[in-house]
């Protein structure tokens, strides 16, 4: 998924780097259900790609355009179904070989 801010195309990465991020930003684990915790996931997810975004960007972008967020939130739930499909196969494999 892409976002234009500061005028840059802006790609999110779903990755550990964007986890570990939310949480040194939080104090806590990523567990959604607030939309502060969206965004600022949403900018942890932003950031790895243009370093110089800050979180208030990333406010602006969604006061401007509601959908990013609604687009984002799409976006991630696809990651994270997909990254939860390689989990469960990757632990059906390892049973599989024992």
């Amino acid at each position: 998924m892409k976002v234009h801010i500061q005028g840059k195309e802006v790609a999110a990465r779903y990755s550990i780097r964007a986890f570990m991020l939310f949480e040194s930003i939080t104090g806590k684990v990523f567990q959604g259900g607030t939309v502060t915790d969206e965004v600022t996931m949403m900018f942890a997810t932003l950031l790895p790609s243009e370093p110089s975004i800050s979180f208030e960007d990333v406010v602006n972008l969604i006061d401007e355009n509601p959908a990013a967020l609604v687009e984002w939130r799409k976006w991630f739930g696809s990651e994270s179904a997909k990254q939860a499909a390689l989990i469960a196969d990757t632990g059906v494999d390892a049973e599989k070989k024992n």
